[in-house]
């Protein structure tokens, strides 16, 4: 069976499972063409409230056929990097939530990947915190990212079937749906997405010896071809017994498939003008990886208004595996070389539980206090082989490591909310105990590390007249080490790039300051925000010369580092047809590293998009962004941005056509420029651009009814 049939049968099943979960639910009237039609044009739907942002990406066309990291780039304050990996405000250090929970996949190196694999379709809605409150873990000095998916809200069933197309082999079909009779409630989703991943790389270096007599440059040119295939599953099962009590399970699944990776690299050495030197280096590989997570909630609310407590228990899984062979030969001076073969697993688990409490009190108060166990393990291992004769390996010791590690992290925390002469004050404190055990590693035994820390926030929020707010929120955050930066062990899957991690890395801590200014207006919203950040101990790279065609970059502190800026969201009609979502970040930055000068940069991010309703069932979308630059301590990553076209057609009330082209012009470009006394080196990332898709969107059933929210988690918890 090929992959496109799955893909058919796969919508097919969906589309006639989830009609005869619908066959009770009555459908909604048809449209008349005799009855008035009032067009208004999409705006990106932005709430602010005292301590987050909350977007709805309806109106975002990749919502429909692109992934979870194409809406996240039309997000304000958001950045991509090459390998969609997120940050806020240029700081990586970002907690991505899924319904106010931790996931195992969305820790590390791989969360760009996860990201780029999760389906838009099932999200409702996302949070931006980039200042939070006591009652969200203090991981993350860049704030926090939750991402809400859909859940049944009405009594009936309801459900949707999407299917895309694009070109370079990509394709997708998802199908959702609820149910909900009774004190039973349903909701879950099955996909399948068919991923062909081309991205290429060019790097221009230039090596002095230590005594400057000697350069040398190479000159290396990769690509590389990742073929996925990516099946998912996902439901909740809600019983609630009585009005005032809820039984929750929520289980997902997904997995990743790799059909193959090719991969294929030249390289030039030249010294002194003259070639000297050209080798190449092909590689075919295989990867695999499975995400699982399981959670349990109880939630029992009061005849107080508002009053609510909520236990909650849960795991979450996240296995994978990539193994490559490598072909060698150096083709000037003609020379026959040996294969090599280079693979890993990463096996990462948490446990999690939860207690909350929450309490109205009299004259516009109220109080949080709650509870958080949180175990994790990582246990990281590696291997490699070398061709010893044609098609003969044997096993390579310098590429073998195992590395495990461990963390138990307990928190309470306890926050006070009231209003008075019409100012709102969220005052809350989180105490953290972090407990981390490493195994021994390379003969070494580490000490088993233990520390305990304080983390106050303060939120205020004042009306000025009827549509205008000003807020000030400050707190203080915390980036532990991830294990993969604390593994020492050299990681030597790029020959020419090798990395390692620290095992005396400290966590990074911030001290964030913000200020704003909001109006919400009937055809016009806008903020700004002024924000300052202090941090200490922050992370970066060290980049140094191992030999000419050899660098090794190892996680490390910095001395110092700070950024502010002005940050401009604004939305709203230019007229009944035709809407606007635009944001600017202008940002300062700087960064010292022991035995470097500081650098310093000024940078300019922005997204603008434009939606034009020609008629009730025609919209065209275009969409812009630009990120600024990027600073490091030898060196920056340069401005990069890309323009996106949407189209959506309705074809009656259940089906509709979407159309998006991404990065039209194929002109985004990560490019680092390096500069040390001994290295000069250009270092540019693309992936392809000019990406089509299809999709096609089918409700069945009623939907759910719309509700207004109050931007709340739908765990409130926080992780």
């Amino acid at each position: 069976m090929t992959l496109w049939s799955r893909l058919f049968l796969t919508t097919a099943a969906c589309a006639i499972a989830i009609d005869g979960m619908a066959q009770q639910a009555p459908t909604a009237a048809p449209v008349s063409e005799a009855s008035p039609v009032v067009v208004t044009a999409n705006r990106l739907a932005v709430q602010n409230l005292i301590d987050r942002k909350v977007y709805t990406i309806a109106a975002d066309l990749q919502s429909v056929t692109g992934s979870v990291s194409d809406v996240l780039g039309a997000i304000p304050s958001v950045q991509l990097d090459a390998d969609g990996n997120v940050s806020l405000r240029g700081d990586s250090n970002v907690t991505i939530l899924i319904d106010g929970r931790p996931s195992a996949q969305l820790q590390g190196a791989s969360v760009g990947d996860v990201l780029q694999q999760m389906a838009a379709n099932e999200i409702e809605r996302i949070e931006v915190i980039t200042n939070p409150p006591a009652q969200f873990k203090a991981e993350g000095t860049a704030g926090v990212i939750n991402i809400v998916t859909r859940r049944a809200r009405a009594d009936g069933g309801s459900g949707a079937v999407q299917a895309n197309i694009g070109n370079h082999h990509r394709g997708s079909t998802t199908g959702s749906g609820s149910y909900k009779k009774g004190a039973f409630a349903l909701t879950g989703s099955v996909g399948l997405r068919l991923e062909d991943r081309i991205r290429t790389l060019h790097d221009h270096r230039v090596v002095a010896d230590p005594t400057g007599a000697v350069v040398t440059t190479i000159d290396r040119a990769q690509s590389e071809e990742v073929k996925r295939l990516l099946p998912s599953v996902r439901g909740t099962l809600e019983w609630k017994p009585d009005a005032r009590r809820t039984v929750s399970l929520s289980a997902s699944e997904s997995q990743r498939r790799g059909r193959g990776r090719h991969f294929e690299e030249t390289d030039q050495t030249t010294v002194a003008g003259a070639i000297t030197g050209i080798a190449t280096r092909v590689s075919d590989g295989t990867e695999s990886g499975l995400d699982s997570g399981q959670t349990l909630t109880y939630e029992q609310t009061t005849t107080r208004k508002d009053e609510k407590f909520t236990v909650s228990v849960g795991q979450t899984r996240f296995h994978e595996t990539e193994h490559y062979y490598y072909s060698n030969a150096i083709v000037l001076p003609p020379t026959l070389l040996l294969g090599d073969g280079y693979g890993f697993s990463n096996d990462y688990s948490k446990r999690l539980a939860n207690v909350d409490y929450a309490r109205p009190l009299a004259m516009n108060r109220s109080v949080k206090v709650g509870y958080a166990y949180e175990a994790s393990q990582n246990v990281y291992d590696t291997n490699g082989q070398l061709q010893v004769v044609t098609n003969a390996w044997q096993d390579n010791p310098v590429l073998a490591n195992h590395f495990q590690y461990r963390q138990t992290l307990q928190s309470l925390y306890g926050s006070y909310q009231q209003e008075q002469a019409g100012w709102t004050a969220l005052a809350g404190l989180r105490v953290e105990d972090a407990r981390v055990r490493i195994a021994s590693y390379d003969g070494q035994v580490p000490a088993p590390t233990a520390d305990t820390k304080v983390f106050p926030s303060l939120h205020l929020e004042h009306p000025m007249g009827a549509l205008a707010t000003i807020s000030l929120n400050v707190g203080r955050r915390i980036a532990r080490p991830d294990p993969e930066s604390l593994d020492p062990h050299i990681n030597r899957e790029d020959i020419h790039n090798l990395s390692g991690g620290n095992p005396a890395l400290r966590p990074q801590t911030t001290n964030a300051y913000e200020l704003g200014y909001a109006v919400e207006g009937p055809v016009h919203s806008y903020a700004l925000n002024g924000y300052w950040r202090d941090i200490r101990d922050a992370y970066t790279e060290i980049v140094q010369v191992i030999d000419a065609s050899t660098v090794l970059a190892t996680r490390s502190n910095l001395d110092h580092a700070h950024s502010g800026g002005l940050e401009l969201t604004a939305n709203g009609r230019l007229w009944s047809r035709l809407s606007y979502n635009l944001s600017g970040n202008w940002k300062y930055s700087a960064v010292a590293f022991p035995g470097l000068p500081t650098q310093s940069a000024v940078s300019l991010s922005a997204k603008l998009s434009v939606d034009y309703k020609a008629n009730p069932t025609d919209t065209w979308q275009v969409a812009y962004a630009k990120y600024g630059k990027w600073i490091t301590p030898q060196g920056s990553w340069e401005p990069t941005g890309a323009v996106n076209l949407g189209y959506k057609h309705v074809i009656d009330e259940r089906l509709s056509a979407v159309v998006t082209v991404t990065d039209i012009f194929n002109s985004q470009a990560w490019r680092r420029y390096t500069n040390t006394t001994d290295l000069a080196e250009v270092y540019e990332r693309r992936r392809l651009g000019r990406l089509i898709s299809i999709g096609f969107s089918y409700q069945i059933g009623r939907g759910a009814k719309k509700t207004k929210h109050d931007g709340a988690f739908d765990y409130d918890a926080g992780g």
